[in-house]
């Protein structure tokens, strides 16, 4: 079964997010990190759900929108994310 693997880097900007809009709005913080996190997890499910990211340089690199946030990712050999 596939397993989708946050690097520290991802996870850090995850936080830097929610810690961004939180003064505003903790709700809305909230709302904008799970929506990110869930979104990632559809991978699972359609891992070329994405779109290519600069296919001569890196061309097994895909590109996830989740709202005006970006998800880089690649698929390893054994299927994980």
């Amino acid at each position: 079964m596939a397993r989708l693997i946050w690097t520290a880097e991802s996870r850090w900007w995850l936080h830097q997010i929610y810690e961004h809009i939180r003064p505003d709005s903790p709700t809305a913080a909230h709302k904008v990190v799970r929506g990110i996190f869930d979104k990632a997890h559809l991978l699972l499910d359609f891992p070329e759900m994405g779109h290519l990211y600069q296919p001569r340089k890196y061309p097994d690199v895909r590109v996830l929108l989740c709202g005006h946030y970006r998800v880089l990712y690649r698929r390893h050999p054994g299927g994980d994310l």
